[in-house]
């Protein structure tokens, strides 16, 4: 018994817990005094250096955007992804597009844009809160410049889809 009550002192001596990256605490699944063994999950974390959003885009809005294609054997250029702002609670946060899902959901007939907002946890001078993981936000993504288009009340469009015009 003394054998074993030292094997376990010096095996909890070697104990070591760390995450292999800055992270906070997403998840504990295990407490104070419970007997863990090699290979038990105790947690989930996750990275705090940027946060990742997925943005669900229909195909009329993909439209609008310019998105580089990803083709075999090429990498699209990172630097024609479009930027993004981020807005949640009357905060915003700056970020850019990384990339795009490789298929459309086939429940929602969605494409999943990714945007990237890096160091989403410092302190900012405007007292901005940190983005956290799970909270709803509305993007803003600079699409395609439309040059010279009209602006058509839908009140003017009849349900065949005619424009109504009303002269003299």
């Amino acid at each position: 018994s003394r054998a074993r009550l030292q094997q376990a002192r010096t095996n909890l001596s070697r104990t070591e817990i760390r995450a292999p990256y800055d992270g906070r605490i997403l998840e504990k699944s295990s407490d104070l005094g419970q007997y863990v063994t090699p290979g038990k999950t105790l947690g989930k974390i996750y990275a705090t250096d940027y946060v990742e959003i997925r943005l669900p885009i229909s195909d009329e809005q993909l439209g609008h955007l310019n998105l580089p294609e990803s083709y075999e054997g090429e990498a699209p250029d990172s630097d024609a992804f479009p930027t993004v702002t981020i807005n949640s609670s009357g905060h915003q946060w700056e970020g850019k597009i990384v990339r795009s899902a490789g298929a459309i959901d086939t429940k929602t007939r969605q494409q999943y844009l990714v945007a990237q907002v890096d160091t989403p946890y410092q302190r900012r001078d405007d007292n901005t809160p940190p983005l956290k993981i799970g909270q709803f936000v509305e993007a803003y993504i600079e699409g395609q410049t439309l040059d010279d288009v009209l602006v058509i009340p839908s009140t003017a469009i009849s349900s065949s889809g005619n424009i109504v015009l009303v002269d003299k």
